[in-house]
């Protein structure tokens, strides 16, 4: 799975995959265009990443994500849920 196909199973644009996982925006472009290669190591570090910290919202539709949750006073972090706290 290249980077592109784990960005879009997130849910994610470019910029917000680019500053969730702490990749300069321009290497991400470069990446999913071919222009770069990334290590062999950081697709599968992304995706277990990902996989580590999402689970569904209580308050997004089911194909919606959380990224790390939602907090106890109901505010999620996903920035695509209507219950996002920024």
């Amino acid at each position: 799975m290249g980077i592109k196909e784990i960005r879009q199973m997130c849910k994610m644009s470019q910029k917000e995959f680019s500053k969730y996982f702490g990749i300069p925006f321009r290497t991400v472009q470069e990446w999913e265009q071919d222009r770069r290669k990334p290590p062999d190591y950081i697709p599968k570090l992304l995706k277990r990443i990902w996989k580590l910290e999402c689970r569904q919202c209580v308050h997004c539709s089911s194909e919606m994500i959380c990224k790390n949750g939602c907090s106890s006073s109901g505010n999620c972090t996903y920035p695509k849920c209507s219950y996002y706290e920024k």
